[in-house]
């Protein structure tokens, strides 16, 4: 969190709710997210930490939709 404020590109915060690492923390995520300046989207998503990773999957076609729509309006 104390170099949040200085981050200086795009970012984009996929976190879930119900993460499962125990310092994936979702409100000292959204503490972060809220110190990162601009051009910046928090993104929800269900399952936990790792669950994203499997393919195929929805949960990694959601995630890597997500992640490219992201990277194709800011990179």
């Amino acid at each position: 969190m104390l170099c949040a404020p200085f981050v200086k590109a795009p970012t984009l915060l996929m976190v879930a709710p119900k993460d499962e690492m125990v310092h994936a923390n979702y409100a000292v995520a959204r503490q972060a997210y809220e110190l990162i300046p601009e051009p910046k989207q928090w993104y929800d998503i269900a399952g936990g930490h790792f669950g994203l990773l499997y393919y195929p999957g929805e949960l990694f076609d959601e995630a890597s939709r997500v992640q490219t729509e992201f990277s194709k309006k800011w990179l």
